[in-house]
C-alpha cells in the first residue's frame, strides 16, 4: 500500500499513530459556568434600528419568533 501510493514506512507510521492518539482526545469539554444572582436584561440591536430589551426569562423563549418577524 505504501509503495502504490508513495508513501515511505516511516511516515506510514508516523500518521497512524498520530491519528490514533488524537482520536481518543474528547471532541468537546462541559465547563459549568454560573449565573449572575441578579437579573440582567438580554439587548438585541439590529442594523434596521429595532431595539430589543429582554429581562424576564418566560420572554426569553419568545425571542425566535420575535426576531422572525423583524424586516
Amino acid at each position: 500500500w505504501c509503495e502504490q501510493n508513495q508513501i515511505t514506512q516511516s511516515q506510514f507510521y508516523y500518521w497512524q499513530k498520530k491519528l490514533t492518539v488524537s482520536s481518543h482526545e474528547p471532541d468537546s469539554v462541559i465547563v459549568p459556568l454560573s449565573m449572575p444572582s441578579l437579573p440582567m436584561a438580554l439587548v438585541i440591536e439590529t442594523p434596521c434600528g429595532y431595539r430589543i430589551s429582554v429581562n424576564d426569562a418566560s420572554a426569553m423563549a419568545l425571542l425566535p419568533q420575535l426576531i422572525r418577524c423583524l424586516p
